[in-house]
């Protein structure tokens, strides 16, 4: 679904689905120009450089000095290292719990 469909949506933050569009986009290549990027999230190119310049300040995204393509950070490995490590520790307590009552 693109990102125009969803921002249809009720209850939908439109800058939220905006980043998350451009987010996907950056995973999808190893790094990315503003203008590529812009047409495939279909954004301005002023919009997305907003946003990616403050995904940059966060952290989560990266920009090369000389060709200044954007890519993402090890910022969101992170994250989803930490959700991992949450489903193993209840995934343990599950089977602890299991075995006791086995």
């Amino acid at each position: 679904m693109a990102v125009a469909d969803l921002d249809k949506q009720p209850d939908s933050v439109s800058s939220v689905l905006k980043v998350f569009g451009i987010l996907q986009a950056l995973g999808e290549e190893r790094e990315i120009g503003i203008t590529e990027l812009s047409q495939r999230v279909m954004m301005s190119k002023s919009t997305v450089y907003r946003f990616l310049q403050t995904m940059k300040s966060l952290g989560y995204v990266a920009q090369e000095g000389e060709s200044e393509k954007y890519s993402l950070t090890l910022k969101l490995f992170e994250l989803g290292a930490r959700a991992c490590r949450t489903l193993i520790w209840c995934a343990a307590l599950i089977f602890r719990c299991a075995s006791f009552h086995a």
